[in-house]
């Protein structure tokens, strides 16, 4: 039977967001992990709830800096972008600085044109504007630089076939969340499409850093552990 071992988690939040934990304690539980990579990813500011001010990711950009000075562990800066519409998302003025962009539909974020308000509704009430969706991903994939497409499908619905072709002709990764649920046919179909996939915990906590049980689940259900690039196969 083969071991599986998770070598990077490039999702996680702190202190600074809705986490729990402290960058410091982050970095420590993936240490303990035996993680190579880690990446603090926290939301950017077009998130209503809990999006960072650019002043609050210059303080977690500085602290990283400390870190790497500690930890001999490979300590990235990352971002959790949020899709605004028209192909925008919420870049932090110190863009120069991420290792790591993620980009996803999140609520919290202010309603000013037709996907937001689309979006919006679909995620309080599940009625689906899938081709919209579609188009907007797409949109910003375009119009920006992005690394991660996070947790697909959560929230609003996207055809998910038409994302992963078009994220594989980008080369962008598609998230295998381990915080959400996720559906072993669409990663299927995504496969079959073209797409390469990355798991992340989406950790809130530092005991949840470098947890992939539910992520693998679904990623043997689906047959697809060969396209999971953070992903060792142990024999």
């Amino acid at each position: 039977m083969n071991n599986y071992r998770l070598i990077a988690d490039l999702h996680t939040h702190t202190v600074y967001s809705h986490g729990k934990s402290s960058p410091r304690d982050i970095v420590k539980s993936a240490v303990d992990a035996g993680l190579m990579t880690i990446a603090i990813s926290e939301h950017a500011g077009g998130n209503l709830f809990y999006g960072l001010s650019d002043d609050d990711f210059l303080k977690l950009y500085n602290e990283i800096e400390e870190l790497r000075e500690i930890y001999k562990i490979n300590i990235l800066m990352g971002v959790e972008l949020n899709m605004l519409g028209k192909g925008k998302t919420d870049i932090p003025k110190l863009k120069d600085k991420l290792d790591v962009r993620i980009m996803g539909y999140h609520k919290g974020v202010l309603v000013k044109n037709r996907f937001t308000l689309s979006a919006l509704f679909e995620s309080f009430f599940h009625v689906k504007n899938t081709a919209l969706n579609t188009k907007e991903y797409c949109n910003v994939i375009m119009k920006n630089k992005i690394d991660i497409i996070s947790h697909p499908s959560l929230y609003i619905s996207v055809d998910i076939e038409k994302l992963a072709l078009f994220c594989a002709e980008n080369n962008i990764l598609l998230e295998i969340n381990n915080h959400h649920p996720c559906d072993p046919d669409m990663l299927k179909k995504a496969a079959m499409a073209g797409a390469n996939f990355i798991i992340g915990s989406d950790a809130h906590i530092a005991s949840d850093v470098g947890r992939f049980d539910s992520a693998l689940n679904a990623v043997l259900k689906a047959g697809v552990e060969d396209r999971i690039v953070n992903l060792r196969i142990e024999g």
